[in-house]
């Protein structure tokens, strides 16, 4: 890796050319690493079975979830360098020192909570501890790479993780027969790798490391991601809880067929999430009826793209899951089939928290929303998981997506006073598909 990331005002981006550009080129990317995602889902099946596969998600979930409060330092970079570009090198460097300190500390404090909480067998996911510095240190380099428009840098980190852990799991699950032990250390490998690979790709930012004398600096930056990450915490909770609730009625058999719809679910956000990260350079660098017109035009997409693999992912997913997987997991099928709405629902989620977060930095919109939301999935699947089991758990998780995204949209609609119809796909935005994806096949 020999490219490094030069300081500089993220360019002036046209939303016709650039930002279609961009989320094409992501889309390309991400495409290209869903057969890597796919394997995973593969090996921990095939190999781990629904109760290894189980362990292995909910050992995940503690790191996840503490990412999730710690991890957002990133977005409070971004939101920093857009009041002040020039300072942008200074504020890498804290950031940078910031993650990887919140990263140490979080892993310290989740030891004894994994250990208490593990079953007996698996108390090796403990280990999963070691990635979390990692994962907050790639979060906050791909974040300053997006406000610097780097996104063919971003792209790599991300297809790096998945290329890596699919590879460990090969070697140590298939090969070995390590199980979840394998699996969790796969994991860790994978975020080690990103992590280094990022840093040494933009190290002309943070080398020399920041002083000693700018740690005050850091507060600012402290304090505006434990705002987010508060947030965010709310809402990984809210579209996890079902998880905690299924895991105490059907144990962790009904944890691993529902994480495998979830999982297979989550893959359709692929094009929301390209183009979420292909609008962070002209939100928070563009005047803002630009940033808005480039927000809406990005909302509309993201239901668009999601939709149309929604309805291939629901024709093809009855012989898919139980061929592929197994049949152990053929009750996975009824739970995608009724997760896929509030998942197209939802799509728009990354690109509305783009506005919301890094262009005018309020977190408190998403902490209510996120109550809001959070309150009505706990009531549905404490209703529906005892009687209804994995199928109750999708019903829940489809109401917290669906009711969280009406109530972002009203909010949105009301800070930027843009019509409804702005935000719904119309026959223009199909032909913008058409001719973006034609012209990137002539290129290709």
């Amino acid at each position: 890796m020999s490219e490094s990331v030069e300081l500089e005002t993220p360019p002036s981006f046209e939303p016709e050319q650039s930002v279609r550009r961009g989320i094409f080129e992501t889309v390309g990317l991400r495409a290209a690493a869903l057969p890597l995602s796919f394997g995973i889902s593969i090996v921990t099946s095939r190999y781990l079975l629904p109760v290894g596969r189980g362990a292995f998600v909910l050992g995940l979930l503690t790191v996840t979830l503490t990412a999730a409060l710690l991890g957002n330092v990133g977005t409070a970079l971004v939101y920093e360098v857009g009041r002040d570009k020039g300072s942008a090198r200074l504020l890498y460097g804290r950031a940078i020192a910031l993650s990887a300190i919140l990263g140490v500390l979080g892993a310290i404090a989740l030891v004894p909570l994994d250990l208490m909480f593990a079953q007996q067998d698996y108390r090796v996911v403990t280990f999963a501890v070691v990635g979390l510095a990692p994962l907050l240190l790639t979060q906050t380099i791909s974040s300053m790479l997006l406000a610097l428009g780097r996104l063919r840098l971003w792209n790599l980190l991300q297809l790096i993780l998945p290329a890596v852990t699919l590879a460990g799991m090969l070697v140590l699950i298939v090969g070995f027969s390590k199980g979840v032990t394998g699996a969790i250390t796969a994991w860790v490998a994978g975020q080690s790798l990103a992590a280094a690979v990022g840093l040494v790709a933009t190290r002309s930012m943070w080398w020399p490391p920041v002083a000693l004398g700018s740690v005050r600096g850091m507060a600012p930056m402290l304090s505006f991601g434990l705002r987010i990450g508060i947030v965010n915490l709310l809402s990984l909770v809210n579209y996890r809880i079902e998880l905690i609730i299924l895991e105490n009625y059907r144990g962790l058999n009904g944890v691993g067929i529902y994480s495998l719809a979830t999982s297979l679910g989550e893959l359709l956000w692929l094009v929301s999430s390209a183009i979420a990260t292909a609008v962070v350079a002209p939100a928070i660098g563009s005047d803002e009826q630009r940033a808005i017109d480039v927000v809406a035009k990005g909302v509309r997409h993201s239901i668009l793209g999601t939709a149309f693999l929604g309805i291939v992912l629901g024709a093809v997913s009855p012989w898919v899951i139980p061929t592929v997987f197994g049949g152990r997991f053929s009750p996975a099928v009824a739970s995608l089939l009724i997760l896929l709405p509030g998942i197209v629902a939802f799509a728009p989620a990354s690109v509305l928290a783009v506005f919301f977060s890094m262009r005018i930095g309020r977190a408190r919109y998403a902490f209510f929303l996120a109550l809001g939301s959070i309150f009505a999935t706990s009531i549905v699947a404490v209703l529906l998981i005892p009687s209804h089991g994995v199928r109750g758990a999708a019903i829940a998780s489809t109401v917290g997506y669906v009711s969280s995204m009406t109530i972002a949209v009203i909010w949105f609609i009301r800070l930027t006073k843009i019509p409804v119809r702005r935000l719904v796909p119309g026959v223009d935005d199909l032909r913008t598909y058409r001719t973006a994806a034609a012209k990137l096949g002539g290129r290709g």
